[in-house]
């Protein structure tokens, strides 16, 4: 690949709205704190989240794509220094503004054309 071609860069900025998904589901299904608590495996994880256990893998291994969660050689995740932020209780938590921008302000750019179109606010 040259150093001018930029595609990986344009492809991550056109499907980069899957990491604000997958950390929105990370946080309802309250990761930042499980994982925080000790390493867990997903069956142990999809047990306490009520969630089916290979969805939930797969949301895990999205997340150490973006260093959230890293999985470890007995094939348990914990919170990396990055998404220990996303816990509550750390002292430089991003908990709450990622929950206000995931569920309050992230839908409202989905509404961007129809703005610019109208030259009205979602808001």
């Amino acid at each position: 690949m040259q150093a001018s071609d930029r595609t990986p860069e344009l492809l991550n900025l056109i499907a980069g709205s899957w990491t604000s998904d997958a950390l929105a589901a990370a946080l309802a299904l309250e990761l930042p704190r499980l994982l925080t608590e000790k390493p867990r495996d997903p069956t142990e994880l999809a047990t306490v989240t009520r969630c089916e256990p290979a969805a939930l893998a797969r949301l895990l291994r999205a997340l150490t794509t973006i260093d959230i969660c890293a999985e470890g050689p007995d094939g348990c995740f914990a919170m990396t220094p990055m998404g220990a932020r996303l816990h509550e209780d750390h002292p430089q938590s991003l908990h709450f503004w990622s929950i206000s921008w995931t569920r309050a302000m992230r839908p409202l750019w989905s509404h961007l054309l129809e703005s610019v179109g109208t030259g009205q606010s979602v808001r």
